[in-house]
């Protein structure tokens, strides 16, 4: 079991299935709305995104913050962070952004930061897949007094369900082509597009089982929104740091928990 779940982040990397998987309107609207969320429209500062995977939410930052800014990514996947590297460098090319710094290491371990280093910290689908404990102490320590720690999860998996996010790509690409091509044209546009798209979600349906029902010891966690309050309210009672909770609000096609805390 243990070789197996050592070998399923790699293999969900390399052969790209990750980015497949993220590679729709919801998502993009996510990892928009994080950024917005987060850098405030300041313009400059050192922001940080937890379990930066290959640097979707990262990249994102960078662009919202600016050339006057700098983020930090961090993942234990050496795979993620080669990819997420070759993402950074091509939209350099393209975009002016803030310089992005990808680093190895464990989000479930202390963080490799100062204390009150950074103006704003995502993590995006990642810290279900640790104890939650360690990183949101962690990511209090490491923030600035005022600064925003905005953590987006899955539901619980009674109701979750990553079906929806594919309806409502559809949905979007349905009014996005018709718009464009008028409704014939539009459809038959929609229609190539499923075509095209379609086998990449049931290449992706191993992954997401491994991940929703702990299959190889991932040890995941689809839990309620309550869940997630109740171990913010654990570090607030046995941590040192002042801060207050915005009121948690669906994301990602109403399949995320998005919780953002503001330190005080």
């Amino acid at each position: 079991m243990n070789t197996l779940r050592k070998l399923l982040w790699p293999t969900y990397t390399r052969t790209k299935l990750y980015d497949k998987a993220t590679d729709n309107i919801p998502y993009d609207q996510l990892i928009k709305q994080n950024a917005a969320i987060v850098v405030k429209g300041l313009k400059r500062g050192t922001y940080l995104d937890l379990g930066c995977g290959t640097g979707n939410q990262a990249i994102q930052l960078a662009l919202n913050a600016g050339p006057d800014a700098r983020v930090i990514g961090i993942d234990k996947s050496p795979e993620a962070l080669e990819i997420a590297q070759k993402k950074y460098e091509r939209m350099k090319r393209e975009y002016v952004l803030a310089n992005i710094s990808f680093i190895e290491g464990d989000i479930a371990q202390p963080l490799p930061f100062s204390d009150s280093q950074f103006e704003g910290i995502t993590a995006n689908n990642s810290i279900y897949l640790v104890d939650p404990f360690s990183p949101i102490i962690e990511a209090l320590r490491v923030m600035k007094s005022g600064s925003l720690f905005l953590m987006s999860n899955p539901r619980d998996r009674e109701t979750s369900s990553s079906l929806a996010i594919v309806v409502d790509h559809i949905s979007q690409k349905k009014e996005e082509f018709n718009n464009h091509y008028g409704k014939v044209l539009g459809d038959i546009a929609l229609s190539g597009h499923i075509l095209n798209r379609g086998p990449d979600y049931f290449l992706i349906l191993p992954f997401e089982f491994a991940l929703r029902y702990n299959l190889f010891n991932v040890d995941s966690r689809f839990w309620p929104v309550e869940r997630w309050i109740n171990e913010i309210e654990k570090a607030r009672k046995l941590s040192p740091y002042q801060f207050t909770m915005r009121p948690p609000f669906e994301s990602y096609s109403n399949q995320n928990h998005t919780i953002v805390i503001e330190k005080s």
